[in-house]
């Protein structure tokens, strides 16, 4: 697939151990959208997907952490009302 001037100056922006894998991500959404040829706008659209499944990704992680810590507090009955709601400590 032909790529414009301006979309392959956009990929070599791009770590070189992964050009491979954006240069073919790149293409099979342009062919998706009908191009034949690649140009910024592509590149630019896979990127916001690709930043966009990152996002989504994040939070479950750091949720997880979270539940972990709290996990190690729950046995501190002090810390908590009779629902599990945590308290908020301010000392003094």
């Amino acid at each position: 697939m032909k790529w414009e001037e301006s979309a392959s100056l956009l990929l070599e922006k791009v770590p070189p151990f992964v050009q491979k894998t954006v240069r073919e991500k790149v293409e099979t959404l342009a062919r998706q959208r009908g191009k034949t040829l690649v140009t910024e706008a592509e590149v630019l659209a896979a990127r916001g997907e690709f930043m966009e499944k990152q996002q989504q990704q994040r939070p479950v992680a750091k949720q997880h952490a979270q539940n972990e810590k709290l996990s190690i507090i729950r046995k501190y009955t002090k810390y908590f009302d009779k629902d599990g709601n945590r308290f908020c400590i301010i000392s003094a």
